[in-house]
């Protein structure tokens, strides 16, 4: 019954390692791009597409819990870029973390979202193609972090700070 049910009052990561247990992963790389969570505690990577399989999906979501939800919506990229594409990557990854948020009833809880596009080398226009684009989560405009492959999660928390 569903009102026996406990609920947590924080985002339990073991719960998301357990229901998404297919889609869990060991760190967020693909073909020699990587974020680096070196020194991170409390946090779950999930693979997008094996996450969720019916649409365009971004490569990692990584969510962090330290009294804030972090959540990152990783696109991982080493070859060509295109900006309308990666949008909707990381606007379906952003869907689906706030669909976990709402299953474990936790969306009233204090989160931020972190679209992030990491790259091997893109020209300038392509970059200024994917800052000229926004994710729009609960009506706020988030702007897309075109970061290098290689750079820590933890920097682009603290830029934003």
């Amino acid at each position: 019954m569903e009102r026996n049910r406990i609920i947590p009052s924080s985002l339990d990561i073991r719960s998301i390692q357990k229901d998404y247990a297919k889609a869990v992963l060991p760190c967020c790389d693909d073909q020699q791009c990587k974020l680096i969570l070196n020194n991170l505690q409390g946090y779950v990577i999930l693979k997008g597409d094996t996450a969720l399989t019916n649409c365009k999906m971004c490569d990692c979501i990584v969510f962090k819990v330290n009294g804030l939800i972090t959540i990152g919506i990783i696109e991982l990229k080493s070859k060509t870029v295109h900006a309308s594409e990666v949008k909707e990557k990381l606007v379906n990854g952003t869907k689906f973390a706030s669909s976990i948020l709402q299953k474990y009833r936790v969306n009233h809880l204090a989160h931020k979202y972190y679209p992030i596009l990491l790259h091997k080398g893109l020209d300038p226009i392509s970059i200024r193609m994917i800052y000229k684009k926004r994710i729009s989560v609960a009506g706020k405009k988030l702007p897309i972090y075109v970061k290098r492959c290689g750079t820590y999660f933890s920097s682009i928390i603290e830029e934003t700070i």
